[in-house]
């Protein structure tokens, strides 16, 4: 453009009325008052929607660490149940359970994406599953308890109470021979009974050998027993000894391999599923965290862009 036409445009502006100098000032003051406003408000409801993201996700983390306590209270409660047999921890389990699947279902509300919602399916699939295998531990339980008081305890209280008697006929008799071997028969039987109950009160595998070891011992002491005996009511009770020992070691193997069971359940199949939930939990409290501090990160950089462009344009 050549100098006289921009010497023109000059004159032409410093010629306007001033009326309208003054337009055209307001009009210019208006305009960048405009852009001011239209951009902060932009800006700010961006801002606004991070901050809106950052609870969302905070909300997630909340929740999803919730469950996980609320897990691990039904874990805490299924593991003394399955060491201790109280119903008390049984039933706890059970309340609690009722408890996990509404929060499952909020922190489900709660998640934006796919990947983490899958994450949460497969939490709910092995705490069902996991819930399963408390019922079966819990069946499984009640029986052995059952099977220990009205079998072993009772059958084996019975038996020495047998070989008392035996004994205390072989004595007035003066059977020496069948003396020694009740005492014999006697002495395995208690040992029986406690390589048992410590069997069954630590898990203690290496008690059922023992177990097995006596209940031997004792068969071949009654073995003998039956060739030394003189009177009808010896051989009642004699046979009254067998039987019962016969019982008792049925119910013994029962409750042994019960014991196998529960311990598979709750030392492998439930300790599976649990790793399952608290791992796939905090998974999510992790993306969720970490989806936070992201979204953070983001709306101070927003703030901090905002407020330099809102400077620059007011200055």
């Amino acid at each position: 453009m050549s100098d006289e036409s921009l010497s023109a445009r000059a004159n032409a502006l410093t010629n306007l009325p001033v009326r309208v100098k003054l337009f055209m000032g307001f009009g210019a003051v208006l305009i960048l008052f405009v852009t001011v406003a239209v951009f902060g408000v932009i800006e700010f409801a961006k801002v606004g929607h991070e901050v809106d993201g950052m609870s969302e996700a905070s909300n997630e983390a909340v929740a999803a660490a919730a469950l996980e306590t609320k897990f691990l209270e039904v874990k805490q409660h299924a593991r003394e149940f399955a060491a201790l047999g109280h119903e008390k921890d049984a039933i706890a389990v059970r309340k609690l359970a009722k408890e996990v699947k509404p929060q499952i279902a909020s922190v489900a509300n709660l998640i934006k994406l796919k990947e983490e919602l899958d994450e949460l399916t497969k939490v709910e699939a092995a705490f069902d599953r996991y819930m399963q295998d408390f019922e079966k531990a819990s069946e499984l339980k009640h029986d052995l308890l059952n099977l220990t008081t009205s079998v072993l305890d009772k059958d084996g209280s019975l038996i020495v109470k047998d070989l008392d008697k035996l004994l205390e006929l072989a004595t007035a008799e003066g059977n020496a021979e069948a003396v020694t071997l009740v005492g014999v028969a006697r002495e395995h039987a208690l040992l029986a009974q406690l390589y048992a109950n410590i069997l069954i009160g630590r898990n203690d595998e290496s008690y059922a050998k023992r177990t097995e070891h006596e209940f031997v011992e004792v068969e071949g002491a009654l073995t003998g027993l039956g060739k030394t005996l003189r009177t009808d009511e010896e051989r009642k009770l004699y046979e009254e000894v067998q039987t019962l020992l016969k019982e008792y070691e049925a119910g013994f193997r029962k409750v042994h391999q019960e014991l196998r069971d529960l311990t598979a359940l709750s030392e492998n199949e439930m300790v599976e599923r649990s790793g399952i939930i608290t791992k796939g939990l905090e998974t999510l409290q992790a993306a969720a965290k970490k989806r936070e501090a992201m979204i953070r990160d983001e709306a101070e950089a927003t703030i901090s862009t905002s407020e330099f462009t809102l400077v620059v344009l007011s200055g």
